[in-house]
């Protein structure tokens, strides 16, 4: 009897729901949770549901530090892995992908199953799309960049890893005969469900925290957030606002505004409460547009410099268009780049009419030479609304579909989660391009019309 017991207990154990194995596994190891239960899909992602209310201020998890996968321990697993990163030129990637290494080690450690048992299997992140499906994100520019540069890291890391597990006896098992599927997989999850928080002072750490990444992000404005930080050997989770019991464990993934396709390269999904995107300013191809002969190029790359324009930003301000509009770092260095010969700075004070014009536009009440210290005018401005409708047309001209075709094809459902974020990224990212068009206009019309 007692030996038939034996027998069933494994499988017993190796039956019970995994949500329940990584609670228990969680809490035997000390960690600390509300009552969770798991929803699962429905009409909605899967989702965590707490039992009981938190409220603000208290303290929602604790998680020992050794059930997480963090980047100090990546780091610390592989010390000489950094030098063989130097193909990519950002510091978060080359984190990523260390800390990605450390995912695909543990993939088949007995100790860490309860947890890898729960990640899922297929991630739909774009760098994870077949050849179709990245020829219907064609005009998504930003995120077609991203998936590229994603293929050329992984295609890069690959051959690091597998020379690793060439070299290395220890490493053998798991990189030694490594596929770019597996590789991949390991890639989104800590690009889809890695935290990064603070740790000790301003020193910062990344980490697969077990319970926690199954938070899902909300989309809607308002409702409570979580606080992640590490107190001595813990990972400690705190509400930030109120959670109501039978609310799902959520809040928003990142704090700061993200490109949309930005957005869908790291979590596979469309921010349907953000309408936002980087810009940049490509000097030498307005200028080449705009005509102007070498020797103007170069005064005016040394007024850019001299302003503190970049071609990403101005003084740290990133340039954008958002549902606000464009940005005003944006506007204003485009109207330093687009600086006819005529139009250089007089360095005088006095304000003629066009700029108090340009300053009712702006809303300052002030002479525009007093922002900006540099006279523009209206034929200036004229350049940079041309240049900017031009640029933001031929951005739209760039999609297979206009947005009443997207806006039918969600009408008709049935399409896939990937074809679903698609065609919601497309229109998006088309509705604000004439969002910025619709601006440009309004804003010139205001400039010519009567004072």
């Amino acid at each position: 009897m007692w030996g038939l017991l034996l027998l069933l207990c494994p499988l017993l154990a190796s039956s019970e729901d995994p949500f329940r194995q990584l609670q228990r596994w969680t809490a035997e190891a000390g960690a600390t949770s509300p009552p969770l239960t798991l929803r699962h899909g429905g009409e909605g992602p899967r989702a965590v549901v707490l039992g009981v209310g938190v409220r603000n201020g208290e303290v929602m998890f604790r998680v020992p530090t050794r059930l997480c996968i963090t980047l100090s321990a990546a780091k610390h697993r592989f010390p000489t892995i950094e030098p063989l990163l130097s193909f990519t030129e950002l510091e978060q990637d080359r984190e990523v992908l260390t800390l990605t290494a450390l995912v695909l080690l543990l993939r088949e450690s007995e100790p860490w199953r309860p947890y890898l048992a729960m990640l899922p299997e297929e991630l739909n992140l774009p760098v994870n799309y077949t050849v179709e499906e990245l020829r219907d994100l064609k005009g998504s520019s930003t995120l077609l960049q991203l998936v590229r540069r994603q293929w050329l890291q992984l295609k890069s890391f690959q051959k690091v890893l597998k020379d690793l597990g060439t070299q290395k006896e220890d490493l053998r098992e798991a990189f030694g005969e490594l596929r770019l599927e597996e590789l991949i997989w390991g890639y989104s999850v800590v690009q889809s469900r890695a935290f990064r928080f603070y740790k000790e002072g301003d020193e910062m750490e990344m980490a697969l925290v077990p319970l926690i990444d199954m938070m899902n992000h909300r989309s809607s404005p308002g409702g409570a957030e979580i606080r992640m930080s590490i107190h001595e050997d813990e990972v400690v989770v705190t509400a930030s606002g109120d959670f109501e019991e039978g609310s799902l464990l959520e809040g928003r993934y990142v704090g700061e505004a993200a490109s949309m396709g930005s957005w869908m390269a790291s979590y596979g999904f469309v921010d349907r409460q953000s309408l936002f995107q980087a810009m940049r300013i490509d000097p030498g191809h307005l200028w080449r547009r705009a005509g102007f002969d070498l020797s103007h190029q170069g005064v005016l790359q040394e007024l850019l410099e001299s302003r503190g324009c970049t071609n990403l930003s101005r003084h740290g301000q990133a340039y954008s268009l958002s549902s606000s509009g464009f940005s005003q770092s944006y506007l204003e260095c485009m109207r330093f780049a687009l600086t006819s010969p005529e139009e250089m700075p007089t360095r005088s004070h006095q304000c003629p009419s066009q700029n108090r014009q340009l300053a009712k536009v702006n809303g300052t009440g002030e002479c525009q030479e007093e922002a900006t210290g540099l006279p523009f005018s209206v034929r200036n401005e004229h350049a940079v609304v041309m240049a900017l409708l031009g640029h933001l047309h031929r951005l739209i001209s760039e999609y297979p579909t206009t947005l009443k075709q997207d806006a039918e094809m969600l009408s008709r459902g049935g399409l896939s989660a990937r074809m679903q974020a698609i065609v919601e990224l497309r229109q998006r990212e088309k509705a604000l391009y004439y969002h910025g068009i619709q601006a440009l206009k309004q804003q010139w019309m205001l400039l010519i019309e009567d004072p």
